[in-house]
């Protein structure tokens, strides 16, 4: 789940992109000692105020029922619409064309009032998406490429990332998380250097290089984690399953006894939670979000069905195609209402669950969104979107992009300048690209670039950022044997 993973520190928001910058222009030495003291606080004094209250909220409203849950939603569905119509442009636009107040919409069901969101419109437009009413200064630019390989650009708050860490942290409080406990993280970007980690004394994370091979790093992660007392293993299915077959194959001991691996970002398989079971010998958990934040859902106590969390957002789910929409509560500037994620979850869908007794909804059997091929090597090592997507996270000139994996140890790098312009400065990009991509899939991998048109189709459906011509037996990834 991306954009739940950081905690941050107690600052008034409107002080906070100024002491910010501060803190980032002091000698490197003086900033390691403020942190580190800084780490030294407890986590109830260092959260701030926006988390705490997000967070005793979800503990004291999870056993609701329906009709309170459904009354509270609607009250922050108006709340939304309203801020929407008053303050940012788009939706002011909408309303205004179809001859609408945010009065108009009195039920859920009024909601089919206003035509569903889709991201092609926020990049044909973005600042028509930004809230009048907030600084963008004061606001993070948040950048995702998901698994279309097409990036999207919008702007959250500092109080909005409090309240999503909050609710990340409830979720994972089904399997003993407590706020402030050490983890380590597989997530993220290649960690380049003599070090294929850091640790973040302020965050209690051990984040770890997510591309790793050899011996010698997999004994490395496992004294790490050992060292810095790591409780819960945090990341990309792909890349924990990568982890926890390394560990098998070379027949390495786990000296670390954790409490449970969390799975977020990518469709979890069954194969991968066994793998994870049996190597670390602890819970599994699994919890669906976005960057974007209109959906976040995760299992109970007592079952891997997926519950939506109605605290969160209004969660609708297509009846005939299973599709996800989603309008969330908690980013007033840049607001997504009826926000189509082209992911898919597993019918039916009902409410309440009979095994924890939370009455929330929609619950599903699965979530299937984000089902995609991975690329294999040579080696056995298996890759996902999540992480061969972070090379052209921060591209200004490459648009589309799509891997095609033509056999074992040949992939295509297709790309498509934005605009439709082969200019030096997207050469450049797909240069640098193609090289962080060579280095994840390693030596053995031929890569080859191929440019595209920017409005090439890939037929019905969505645009798929892997693509693989591997035939069935080898992209049966429960038969590999790397796991």
């Amino acid at each position: 789940m991306a954009g739940a993973d950081s905690e941050g520190l107690k600052i008034p928001r409107g002080r906070f992109m100024t002491r910010q910058t501060i803190v980032k222009k002091l000698p490197r030495t003086i900033r390691r000692i403020l942190k580190t003291a800084y780490a030294t606080i407890p986590p109830r004094l260092r959260l701030g105020r926006a988390f705490w209250d997000a967070y005793n909220f979800l503990r004291q409203s999870e056993q609701w029922d329906c009709a309170r849950l459904r009354e509270y939603q609607m009250r922050e569905l108006e709340r939304l619409l309203t801020h929407s119509y008053e303050n940012v442009p788009y939706y002011r636009r909408l309303f205004d064309e179809r001859g609408l107040k945010p009065a108009d919409i009195q039920s859920f069901s009024d909601l089919n009032k206003l035509p569903y969101l889709y991201k092609d419109q926020i990049r044909e437009e973005p600042q028509a998406f930004v809230a009048r009413n907030r600084r963008v200064e004061r606001l993070q630019q948040r950048m995702t490429t998901g698994t279309s390989g097409e990036p999207l650009q919008f702007y959250v708050d500092y109080d909005e990332l409090q309240r999503e860490w909050a609710f990340a942290c409830h979720q994972w409080s089904r399997v003993g998380y407590v706020p402030g406990d050490a983890r380590a993280e597989l997530i993220g970007r290649r960690i380049d250097g003599p070090k294929p980690y850091f640790w973040d004394p302020i965050l209690r994370s051990l984040r770890l290089s997510p591309i790793l091979q050899e011996k010698d790093a997999v004994c490395l992660y496992l004294d790490l984690m050992q060292s810095y007392g790591i409780r819960f293993l945090y990341g990309y299915p792909s890349t924990i399953t990568n982890l926890a077959s390394l560990i098998r194959r070379y027949g390495v001991r786990v000296g670390v006894k954790l409490t449970a691996v969390l799975f977020a970002s990518e469709t979890l398989y069954p194969w991968q939670r066994t793998v994870a079971r049996e190597v670390f010998d602890c819970r599994t958990y699994s919890f669906y979000g976005q960057a974007e934040h209109v959906v976040i859902a995760g299992e109970c106590d007592a079952s891997q069905a997926y519950h939506c969390v109605p605290q969160y957002g209004v969660t609708e789910v297509d009846p005939q195609t299973g599709e996800i929409a989603g309008t969330g509560f908690l980013n007033h500037a840049s607001p997504f209402i009826r926000y189509r994620t082209a992911d898919v979850a597993a019918l039916p869908a009902g409410v309440g669950c009979p095994a924890c007794g939370r009455q929330y909804y929609p619950v599903v059997p699965d979530i299937e969104g984000r089902l995609q091929d991975f690329i294999l090597t040579p080696d056995g090592s298996s890759f996902n979107s999540c992480t061969l997507t972070f090379p052209f996270k921060e591209r200004k000139t490459i648009g589309r992009v799509q891997l095609v994996q033509q056999t074992l140890d040949r992939v295509i790098l297709r790309a498509a300048p934005l605009g439709g312009n082969h200019t030096r400065q997207f050469l450049d990009e797909l240069a640098v690209a193609h090289d962080v991509l060579q280095q994840i899939l390693g030596r053995d991998v031929i890569l080859e670039d191929e440019i595209i048109p920017p409005d090439e189709s890939a037929g019905p459906g969505k645009f798929r950022f892997i693509v693989s011509h591997l035939s069935s037996g080898l992209r049966r990834y429960d038969r590999n044997k790397a796991v």
